[in-house]
């Protein structure tokens, strides 16, 4: 566990940018819609007609899925990672998480809630599910409004139409305006609602260059930004036992953390067990972690980290884990990506390791 802590920390610790006077964190949408979906796949096939056999027949396949809402008093969640390694089309690794819950909040603040979902975990070696149900206190804010905000400030400042920062009310109620752009009947209005509030700020008109900067930024598709954080205590019920035995009541315990210091990175975190009643039983531990870093304009980088332990207290137990780096430099001719994993399966004697580099230029 000790070097799982080791990769955490180092994941969750990347480069970042400076802190703004006023963070992403302190907007608040009336009302939270996340989705995202991504789908990797890299596969190497090689048949080299002068020896026998096949040199390479392998790869991998990636699904990453987050799916929240959270309003003043329903909200649901869906959550789930998943990574199979394939060698001669036959599976050699896989890891996958999942979670879900429906969300009731007794009040609109503070924010305790009743919740009933699931949780379920899985490897090659052994694969859990359990329902449950409980209490718990937390909420997450979409914070992709306040992200566009900051970038127009960034730049404006670039521009050099500002010489200094907005106030931090002016940049809180730009990013009011942003978050509530389906209000508007064409987006030209909501350019103009910013503009009014930003003139209104430095006391000079801002001119047509920004104005087209202002509107390319707000139309433009961006990574979401979210912050905030649950707990959630309760009791449930295995449907599937990780060991194939018998099915258990258990204490489910889970927490969900996410963060972005700037507009340029995220991060978010997982953690549950499932603690069955009966103390000889195998509980089951899952942990996901996954940064987002934009180190320039054009050169992102992402790292993930994925724990799961299954055993009894005091007794030996099956874990895996895996850890992955991928970045991106988008060039003016061309592209250059790089993909790096480092996990280990339960029963490996060495670790597995992965290494992809890829680049496309154009040379005329």
């Amino acid at each position: 566990m000790t070097k799982v802590a080791s990769v955490l920390l180092v994941l969750l610790g990347l480069i970042g940018g400076p802190a703004s006077a006023v963070s992403l964190c302190e907007y608040r949408s009336p009302e939270t819609s996340i989705h995202e979906f991504d789908l990797s796949i890299n596969y190497q096939y090689l048949d080299d007609g002068a020896t026998p056999g096949v040199e390479v027949n392998s790869g991998w396949i990636a699904l990453d899925l987050r799916r929240l809402v959270d309003g003043p008093r329903i909200g649901y969640s869906l959550t789930g990672l998943a990574r199979l390694s394939l060698n001669d089309l036959v599976p050699t690794e896989f890891l996958g998480q999942g979670s879900g819950s429906v969300k009731y909040y007794f009040r609109e603040a503070p924010a305790w809630f009743g919740f009933a979902g699931f949780e379920g975990a899985g490897s090659l070696s052994a694969k859990g599910l359990d329902v449950r149900a409980g209490v718990g206190y937390g909420r997450f804010a979409d914070v992709t409004p306040m992200a566009k905000a900051m970038h127009i400030l960034d730049e404006l400042k670039e521009l050099a139409v500002l010489e200094g920062d907005l106030s931090d009310e002016t940049l809180l109620a730009v990013a009011m305006e942003i978050g509530r752009a389906d209000e508007f009947e064409e987006t030209r209005d909501l350019v103009e609602a910013v503009e009014d509030l930003i003139e209104a700020d430095v006391g000079s008109d801002l001119g047509t260059q920004a104005l087209l900067s202002i509107e390319s930024i707000i139309l433009q598709p961006s990574d979401t930004r979210s912050c905030g954080w649950t707990i959630q205590a309760g009791v449930g019920y295995e449907v599937i036992d990780p060991n194939g035995g018998s099915r258990n009541a258990l204490l489910a315990l889970s927490g969900d953390f996410a963060w972005s210091r700037t507009r340029l990175e995220a991060s978010e975190l997982h953690a549950a067990a499932s603690i069955p009643l009966a103390a000889s039983e195998a509980m089951t531990m899952n942990i996901s972690a996954v940064h987002e870093q934009e180190i320039a304009e054009r050169l992102s980088i992402e790292a993930r980290l994925a724990w799961q332990r299954i055993g009894a207290l005091g007794a030996p137990s099956s874990s895996v884990w895996l850890a992955s780096v991928s970045a991106q430099h988008e060039l003016d001719r061309g592209s250059i990506g790089l993909q790096a994993s480092i996990g280990r399966d339960d029963g490996d004697a060495d670790l597995s390791t992965s290494l992809s580099i890829s680049a496309s230029l154009d040379l005329l």
